[in-house]
């Protein structure tokens, strides 16, 4: 029986790369993120990034501060390139778009890369087969009430359509359903600067 997969939280990456023993961590695949600058405890991941014995792979369109670090950067088609289903933060619309153009040169979107490993490593699910516009055609047809109604025509075309949300919206987990920015019954009730722990 394998043994069960660790997981590292993105947030304590730096303690991660410089304290984890059991075994250390002598690889890393970044994708669609730089942890090198928005990651906690950036001296700490730096750190963690300059060890000579941890191979560090990062798929991306930019020389990122992590993508510096890297041992093998690879290249990441744009929004242009690539089939996705977009929700911007902040509202409730969805938008599809379709690749205006072909991938340039060797770029591939991050689907593809994972295919092409899933590949590699003998693993024939059909899932890493589907192309983006097959797995945006299956998300689409689960059955939701937030779809409901919407313009389907629209999305298809690459319109921005609004999902339909319940008469009762979307309460937050607080005691008065909305966001509270002041919070008497925490230790620190407003947000503030507090200094990382220190392992």
């Amino acid at each position: 029986m394998a043994a069960p997969t660790r997981i590292v939280n993105m947030n304590q990456l730096g303690n991660a790369l410089n304290g984890l023993d059991d075994p250390p961590i002598m690889s890393l695949y970044v994708y669609h993120s730089n942890p090198a600058a928005v990651t906690p405890d950036q001296n700490a991941v730096i750190k963690g990034l300059l060890r000579e014995n941890l191979f560090t792979v990062v798929h991306e369109r930019f020389m990122t501060d992590t993508a510096r670090h890297a041992d093998i950067v690879l290249p990441a088609t744009s929004s242009l390139e690539h089939s996705d289903l977009y929700r911007s933060y902040g509202t409730y619309h969805i938008q599809r778009a379709r690749a205006a153009i072909p991938a340039v040169g060797q770029s591939r979107s991050n689907r593809e890369v994972f295919g092409l490993l899933a590949q590699a490593m003998g693993l024939d699910d059909p899932f890493f087969r589907q192309t983006a516009d097959d797995l945006i055609d299956h998300l689409l047809s689960i059955p939701t009430s937030l779809r409901q109604d919407i313009d389907v025509e629209a999305l298809a075309v690459g319109r921005a359509v609004q999902l339909r949300l319940p008469e009762t919206g979307f309460p937050y987990r607080t005691s008065s359903g909305r966001i509270e920015i002041f919070n008497p019954r925490e230790e620190h009730p407003l947000p503030c600067y507090l200094p990382p722990p220190r392992r």
